[in-house]
């Protein structure tokens, strides 16, 4: 134990001067392989250090001891004998030098056996003891351990795969082993993943599911997965293009359902701003675009039938009450209720675009996709951000003839997502005078809710970032909606509604909170529970749940340039999935059939698959699960949904 004011180290013992009269460099060259002289030589003191030892207090403690675990390949274990054994000492030291490692496959094949209790690698020092004198594991009967495993680097090869293993699986390699539990990043996870998925779906889903595996996968070699799996993920095309209603000319297409497979894959993938040719596959060859419509459906709304929007326009409408129906005569648009606004707007003939902030919101819309998605706003955003929309791409050329454009959920947005928009508006509209290039903008949303979310940001910080920081707030006119349309019957209800509405403008409100009366709550912090409680909470469901489990396991990574002396990262793997990063999944995952879950990523909105879908798994397979979604637009619609990459946007914790 050091204290602020213990001196300086010395860095370089040969440098060292003992003060002793007889000393020289060259007799502290006589000691450079004595670690104790060089210790007791070269330290320095200094008085609260001097004082620390004077008084015997303890310079070191560790608690639980921990206990090295040796990591070897077969007949790579050490073996220790003295240095004048004879050749019987050797061959009777190698015959009895079983490693811990050794000593632990021994009791694991015992364990299966003879039914114990089977533990992993590292979990041996907790539950047992190693005896020197017989090198075998024996039960501990008091105290406590913990078990480190040496450390090895991927440049290791077998020996750093073998580290990974947590399977009784037998493999040729220990690498084999790994790669069949999806602990490694390979190509053969997707043939292993289409493999699975096709036993579960057909056709729509599983071009849907190549699609996924393109945008989000990091597929190395997209050929040789497309043509191994090519037949099945057409394999419902050969009979529709027999179908003389769709095709009136069907006899010249028999034959051609792989070359449509790929013109329906890049119409997917047009949804993502990707091509065929960004993932070098080939192109269709068929005249199929001038044989189908448009796929305006996959930038807007524009096929749903005219009657239709009509039709539904006007049920919404109907529904207001007089303060949205205000509104709504004043702008024709129904703040509140984006949604009526759309279909009046679309059964007028208009051009609308209606955006939320969030993946729930858009599976709220009709075709919604998310503010982010529509006008590819960066995630991490500044002053100084662009949108990755121009003027030729599709999504600019339907922006330029837009009427309006509803923007839901914007407290929570960054301000410079709006005026990263604003710039864009301005350059694909070719329009400089007014804000978002003279298009007419109407936002939804209430500022005494969620605001943008600034990591350890102080009040002023997240203020600052709110569009009403913004120099486009002086163009905003404000329209107020003051009925609590969710408001439950009841006095109690009515009561927190006022005070509620006033918690966020009454200046006498200020300061700490105290809830009313008729507010349920507790004194006991007992009481209370954390968020890292959520994860005991989940694990006690899933044991409610009649069915078999099956634990998932990632492939994590540190996202940063820090590498050791072989050029690979020095994370061990225990400790990256010792970390729960919020927003990315758990480095363990256990689910069992009938598990609920949520999607934590906007894999394709177009068809439910959003940040927050409620989903329950129907299926769960190696390396693909399948779910159906629970409520909204898409209930009942089922998916397969792959392992993915994902990182964390913690710059403290940058992980993947």
């Amino acid at each position: 134990m050091k204290l602020e004011d213990d001196g300086e180290d010395v860095d370089e013992p040969i440098e060292a001067n003992t003060g002793r009269k007889s000393d020289h460099r060259t007799t502290l060259q006589l000691h450079l392989h004595d670690e104790v002289y060089q210790y007791l030589e070269s330290r320095y003191l200094g008085p609260s250090e001097a004082v620390w030892r004077l008084l015997s207090f303890r310079v070191h403690e560790e608690y639980p001891p921990v206990a090295p675990l040796a990591v070897h390949l077969p007949d790579m274990q050490p073996i220790y004998f003295p240095s004048d054994a004879c050749t019987q000492q050797l061959l009777d030291r190698m015959e009895s030098g079983r490693s811990t490692l050794m000593a632990f496959f021994h009791y694991s094949t015992l364990a299966v056996r003879q039914s114990l209790p089977r533990y992993l690698y590292a979990q041996m020092p907790r539950f047992f003891t190693w005896n020197q004198r017989t090198r075998l594991w024996q039960s501990r009967k008091k105290g406590l351990a913990v078990g480190r495993l040496y450390q090895c680097s991927p440049n290791q090869g077998e020996r750093f795969f073998l580290r990974l293993l947590l399977t009784v699986k037998v493999y040729l390699t220990f690498r084999a082993a790994c790669v069949a539990m999806g602990l490694l990043e390979d190509d053969r996870e997707w043939f292993y993943t289409f493999e699975e998925a096709i036993d579960l779906a057909v056709g729509y889903r599983l071009r849907v599911l190549f699609v996924i595996a393109l945008v989000f996968g990091s597929v190395t070699d997209p050929y040789s997965l497309w043509d191994a799996f090519k037949d099945r993920i057409c394999g419902d095309l050969e009979r529709e293009l027999q179908n003389p209603v769709h095709w009136p000319n069907a006899s010249e297409f028999i034959g051609r359902d792989i070359d449509y497979g790929l013109f329906l894959i890049s119409r997917l993938l047009t949804d993502y701003g990707k091509s065929l040719s960004d993932f070098l596959l080939p192109e269709p060859t068929g005249p199929w675009a001038r044989q189908l419509q448009p796929d305006l459906g996959s930038i807007t709304a524009d096929d749903i039938p005219l009657q239709d929007c009509i039709d539904e326009g006007q049920r919404l409408i109907a529904q207001l009450n007089d303060v949205q129906l205000r509104c709504f005569e004043i702008i024709t648009q129904a703040v509140q209720n984006p949604v009526a606004l759309y279909y009046y707007l679309r059964g007028e003939g208009k051009t609308v675009v209606c955006v939320p902030s969030s993946g729930i919101g858009a599976q709220l819309l009709p075709y919604g996709r998310t503010a982010h998605s529509w006008f590819g706003i960066p995630i991490n955003v500044d002053e100084s951000s662009s949108c990755m929309v121009t003027p030729r791409s599709d999504t600019g050329k339907l922006l330029r003839p837009t009427d309006i454009i509803i923007w839901d959920e914007v407290p929570m947005q960054n301000r410079f997502a709006f005026e990263a928009v604003d710039r864009m508006l301005r350059d694909v509209r070719k329009c400089d005078q007014g804000p978002f290039g003279g298009l007419i903008l109407l936002f939804g949303g209430d500022f005494a809710q969620t605001l943008p979310v600034i990591r350890l940001g102080t009040r002023s910080a997240i203020t600052a970032a709110s569009l009403q920081r913004s120099y486009l707030w002086q163009y905003v006119q404000i329209l107020q909606l003051t009925r609590n349309m969710r408001l439950q019957p009841g006095a109690d209800n009515h009561d927190y509604a006022r005070w509620l509405s006033r918690l966020s403008y009454d200046p006498q409100l200020n300061g700490p909170i105290k809830l009313p009366d008729y507010i349920i709550r507790t004194d006991s912090m007992e009481d209370l529970f954390l968020n890292v409680s959520l994860k005991q909470f989940n694990n006690r469901i899933l044991d409610c749940i009649p069915s078999d489990s099956r634990t998932y396991y990632a492939i994590d990574k540190a996202s940063t340039d820090e590498v050791g002396p072989d050029g690979f990262e020095e994370y061990p793997r225990e400790y990256l999935r010792s970390i729960d990063v919020p927003g990315i999944a758990p480095s363990v995952l256990r689910l069992k059939v009938g598990s609920p879950i949520m999607l934590l990523r906007n894999l394709r909105i177009k068809d439910g698959l959003s940040n927050g879908t409620r989903m329950v798994v129907t299926a769960l397979r190696e390396h693909v699960i399948e779910a159906v979604i629970l409520n909204g637009l898409y209930k009942g619609y089922r998916h397969c949904i792959p392992r993915i990459p994902m990182t964390s946007l913690d710059n403290d914790l940058p992980f993947r």
